[in-house]
């Protein structure tokens, strides 16, 4: 039975049942945090700004969220978990994306991330292994592609060699990886074929605690921490690999399907970050409406409603372009792929557009960084070219891709798996 099917048999009433039990779960989250412009919360804004200067994660808030049961939301509901749709996940994440995208991306989306090739092709004990981590507040880290290398997912960062009596030998290194420190598990993108083609990586699931004994020769070697412009609370380090061995039940799906898991996993990808860091850039939006109502007692000025106005239109658009991706997850999963390259190509222009009109509004104010009223324009400049929304895909390419052609993505590939959407 197809993913859409499954979708329309279920009962509306268990379906309701998941979104008003995600809507409290966001409305207890939020007030767990609490006033994020109070000066004096240890979840606010002030404490938030302050740990971003100092470049260490907020260890509080971090701690609140683990507490909260956070990361339960990232593993799919048959295997313990809250996970049942991809836009409930948005609206469950938001509290915490409106208030630091750093946090959002260094505590747990980029698990999801990593756990989606799992959760599509994972043996069951390799879910239920990953699961257990997740819901007790571990995170995973996920190695593939440079950031520089755009959407060329071919690119050889990693080798999984064949080894003498089964499983592989991993070799390569990789300088940029979010959580690459303090992860428990890793999910690597290795190739595995020396020949070109769409059948040359694999996915591979590491547990971060099995390096081998000794040193040199057989180990995992944790690189330097790289300091960051924006995300600066956020743990970027690398890792080397050098004969590394790794066990064959490693191995996610099966030999040779890591781009087709990757462009599986990826509209997904695509549709949650446009739908959280839209939360973000509304936190800016109120600043500046702040700065133009505070000490006034008529109406806003003429000149400022055209930017505010503006502004806001287009973070409807962009919130509601997200939604209709994270929806079509669940009920055209086949049709996906095009509408989560569009949304990736629109939303960042749209986003980067209205930091410069409201940058505008703040004025001076928007030089407060450490100010909780109207320090967020100043953050959310310097965090958003890390948040994936840096490149932007070409769109002739992911639309032959949607289709399967070009040998690259065969029939049913291409679809969401169900255990991220249902």
């Amino acid at each position: 039975m197809t993913t859409a099917a499954r979708t329309a048999a279920r009962p509306a009433a268990a379906t309701g049942a998941w979104e008003a039990d995600a809507r409290a779960r966001a409305a207890r989250l939020e007030a767990s945090l609490g006033d994020p412009y109070d000066a004096a919360n240890p979840h606010g804004l002030r404490a938030l700004f302050d740990a971003d200067a100092r470049h260490t994660p907020p260890h509080a808030t971090e701690r609140l969220l683990a507490d909260s049961g956070l990361g339960a939301e990232l593993v799919p509901l048959e295997y313990g978990g809250k996970l049942t749709r991809a836009d409930l996940l948005a609206r469950v994440l938001r509290p915490v994306f409106r208030r630091d995208l750093g946090l959002g991306f260094g505590f747990g989306i980029t698990s999801l991330f990593a756990a989606a090739p799992v959760w599509a092709a994972g043996t069951p004990e390799q879910r239920r292994r990953l699961a257990a981590l997740l819901a007790g507040g571990h995170r995973v880290a996920i190695a593939h592609h440079e950031p520089a290398h755009a959407n060329a997912l071919l690119r050889n960062e990693f080798t999984a060699a064949a080894a003498p009596g089964g499983g592989y030998l991993l070799d390569g290194r990789k300088d940029v990886v979010i959580n690459a420190e303090r992860a428990a598990a890793q999910v690597v993108f290795a190739r595995t074929d020396p020949a070109p083609g769409p059948r040359s990586h694999s996915v591979l699931l590491l547990d971060a605690a099995a390096d081998a004994p000794g040193g040199g020769t057989g180990r995992i070697r944790k690189l330097p921490r790289v300091t960051t412009t924006g995300m600066r609370g956020a743990l970027f380090s690398g890792l080397e690999f050098t004969g590394f061995p790794v066990p064959a039940d490693a191995l996610v799906g099966r030999t040779g399907e890591g781009v087709p898991l990757a462009l599986r996993t990826l509209q997904v990808d695509r549709g949650l970050i446009c739908g959280v860091v839209t939360a973000a850039a509304d936190t800016v939006l109120h600043s500046a409406v702040r700065a133009v109502t505070t000490g006034r007692t008529g109406p806003v000025a003429r000149r400022w409603t055209r930017p505010l106005v503006g502004v806001f239109a287009d973070l409807l658009a962009c919130d509601s372009m997200a939604t209709v991706v994270l929806r079509a997850l669940n009920l055209l999963p086949e049709r996906t792929q095009l509408a989560a390259a569009a949304a990736k190509y629109v939303v960042p222009d749209l986003l980067r557009e209205n930091l410069e009109e409201l940058a505008t509004v703040l004025g001076s104010r928007g030089f407060q960084w450490d100010s909780p009223d109207y320090g967020a324009l100043d953050k959310l400049v310097r965090d958003l070219p890390l948040a994936g929304l840096g490149q932007r895909p070409q769109l002739r390419h992911d639309h032959r891709l949607a289709g399967g052609g070009a040998g690259v993505a065969e029939p049913g590939e291409g679809q969401v798996p169900h255990e991220l959407v249902e």
